[in-house]
């Protein structure tokens, strides 16, 4: 499956296929150790979004000796990138892209093309390119429990 409807679901997004897709993006030089990438899509603007990715700050540390890669699509364009980078305290510890024209959004089928809006997810993705657990516009801490639990038990397989 390659590109699936605006209305995307959980289920639909656990059917992709990352390593059959035509992704724009190089999502391989971003997998951990183990085989495992975190793909976050957020928008830099976002607030519950920047709370997800200072999570993935505070968690790097861990999701790196676990051997875990992380990966930050922004739903904006590289000037706004860059513009966001240049705001923080410090570097981020993993790569941050940009979503240029919602390319990957759309890939993925969560672009909306009446509102122009992307929304926001969190993918953990495996080394053959199967989406191992999917969340959908949620960044709550109960959320990122669940996304923690679910990477500790996927190790331990």
């Amino acid at each position: 499956m390659n590109a699936i409807s605006p209305s995307t679901t959980l289920d639909d997004l656990q059917r992709i296929n990352w390593a059959e897709a035509n992704l724009p993006i190089d999502w391989r030089s971003a997998l951990g150790e183990r085989g495992l990438l975190i793909v976050i899509m957020h928008g830099t603007w976002c607030h519950a979004c920047l709370d997800q990715i200072a999570w993935l700050q505070r968690k790097h540390a861990w999701l790196n000796e676990q051997g875990v890669g992380v990966l930050a699509v922004a739903m904006d364009n590289s000037w706004q990138v860059e513009a966001f980078t240049r705001t923080l305290a410090a570097p981020l510890p993993f790569s941050l892209i940009a979503d240029e024209g919602a390319a990957l959004g759309r890939a993925l089928g969560l672009y909306d093309e009446v509102r122009r809006f992307t929304r926001s997810a969190t993918l953990v993705i495996d080394r053959e390119g199967q989406v191992r657990f999917a969340q959908v516009d949620d960044h709550t801490p109960l959320e990122q429990a669940l996304l923690t639990r679910v990477i500790e038990q996927m190790l331990l397989r």
